[in-house]
């Protein structure tokens, strides 16, 4: 099916563009937020080929595509902003609440790929560094390295301009704020004990590459828009509203929300490190388990600050255990492989398989494969429990921001036990597709599969 049409399919079945209050992608799935619910009709959205499954987290409508679907979302948003046909016209309800969770994950999600990048970068010279230390210290791999951690160092500015927009916040004055925590005579100012602003001492702190404080930073500052924009004559607003809200809100970060901000994160990374060292098995286990199901309701993204907060701490073992959860989900997929499915499944999984292994993304497997077979579920709770058990026990630490992939690898500290919790993960789940077998009469299989062999 062409791109064109099956961006029309959604959209109708969405309720048309006039019931579209907010739409966005991810690496998998399209993601909208409706004015009326009920106007969608998820049962034909389902149906539709090309849409592996939906989900709705926190009143968040979420179409699962594929790697196609930053392609399907420009074909939809270009049909959904033409002129509305009659009967199309009326006004859109207001949005519902929005979880944490939601703002959080939008506001990341246009970072990824920059985050992504970054880190493999960071992978490639780290493999370099251990193979020529020589080549690794030549001013060639030094400003591949300072590109690496651009993306790291200046996410506070990137991040203050991604959550305002996610808020509905001017974006150039959120990318302001953050850049502020960055400029180097701030940066000397903060680090030097007595330094004050309006004789309130200034907390000694390093907001490179930090989250927290950016984003109370920017919540505070969508808020003093708002009442900026109530209050200010509208000849007055295009000068007088940036002005106060840097003036107050970068202040206010460098003397209350920066220091909170770090201490939170601190403290997250503090006690997920405590969690580990007192029963790093037990926290494995966990976690190993449960974080397909964290996946399947979207939430995953929500981890990114903590994530980043333990990463500047020196490693994070979130993900490091998480991350098992995607090469037992691979793993299903290869035995599912070996147990010679139909045409269709094969091909399913042949085309779904390669990127998940390359890139770490595994939503296709996890929609077009798992959800219609659903004991393999278990499977890959047992497998990444397993997984998760070896890299909670000996305490391994991911370094470099990346995804669960194979050429992310080297991301992970000590690198050999990690390969192994890779494998044994790997090995476990297709081991036990194969033993136990995939298909359960009752379940209804993909969209178009036919089962008998």
């Amino acid at each position: 099916m062409s791109v064109n049409l099956l961006a029309e399919q959604i959209l109708t079945e969405l309720g048309g563009a006039a019931n579209i209050l907010h739409m966005t992608h991810c690496a998998t799935r399209l993601r909208v937020r409706l004015a009326c619910p009920e106007k969608c009709n998820d049962k034909a959205m389902r149906s539709i080929d090309g849409v592996l499954g939906t989900v709705t987290v926190s009143g968040q409508y979420q179409v699962i595509i594929g790697h196609q679907v930053k392609p399907v979302f420009l074909a939809l948003q270009q049909q959904a902003t033409r002129p509305a046909s009659e009967g199309q016209d009326e006004k859109p309800a207001p949005p519902g609440k929005v979880s944490v969770f939601d703002i959080i994950s939008g506001s990341f999600l246009p970072l990824l790929g920059l985050m992504a990048g970054g880190g493999m970068l960071k992978v490639i010279l780290t493999l370099v560094e251990r193979f020529s230390p020589q080549l690794a210290s030549g001013n060639t791999c030094q400003i591949l390295a300072a590109i690496a951690n651009a993306p790291f160092f200046f996410l506070p500015a990137l991040l203050g301009c991604s959550l305002a927009k996610r808020l509905g916040a001017n974006p150039y004055i959120g990318l302001m704020i953050g850049a502020a925590l960055l400029d180097p005579s701030i940066s000397t100012l903060i680090a030097q004990p007595g330094s004050s602003f309006m004789a309130i001492p200034l907390v000694q702190a390093n907001y490179a590459a930090s989250v927290f404080p950016v984003f109370i930073a920017i919540s505070a500052f969508y808020w003093l828009e708002k009442l900026l924009l109530r209050i200010v004559p509208l000849f007055l607003q295009l000068v007088v509203v940036p002005l106060c809200s840097l003036v107050i809100i970068i202040p206010a970060t460098l003397l209350i929300f920066g220091p909170f901000g770090i201490a939170v994160g601190e403290q997250l990374a503090s006690g997920i490190t405590l969690l580990q060292t007192t029963n790093g098995l037990l926290c494995g286990l966990l976690l190993g388990a449960g974080y397909t199901f964290i996946v399947l309701m979207g939430l995953h993204w929500g981890l990114v600050p903590v994530i980043l907060a333990n990463l500047a701490q020196g490693g994070d073992p979130v993900y490091a255990i998480g991350g098992m959860a995607a090469f037992a989900q691979m793993g299903v997929a290869v035995g599912v492989l070996l147990c010679r499915p139909p045409a269709k499944l094969r091909v399913l999984l042949s085309s779904a398989l390669l990127p998940a292994l390359i890139s770490g993304v595994t939503e296709p497997i996890i929609y077009g494969v798992m959800l219609p077979y659903r004991r393999l579920f278990l499977y890959v709770a047992i497998a990444s429990a397993i997984g998760g058990a070896i890299n909670g026990y000996f305490q391994v630490r991911m370094v470099a921001y990346t995804f669960a992939s194979v050429p992310g690898i080297p991301a992970f500290s000590p690198m050999g036990i990690y390969l192994v919790s890779v494998l044994v993960t790997l090995a476990c789940a297709a081991l036990m597709v194969t033993l136990f077998g995939y298909h359960n009469k009752e379940i209804s299989p993909p969209k178009g599969v036919n089962t008998d062999e």
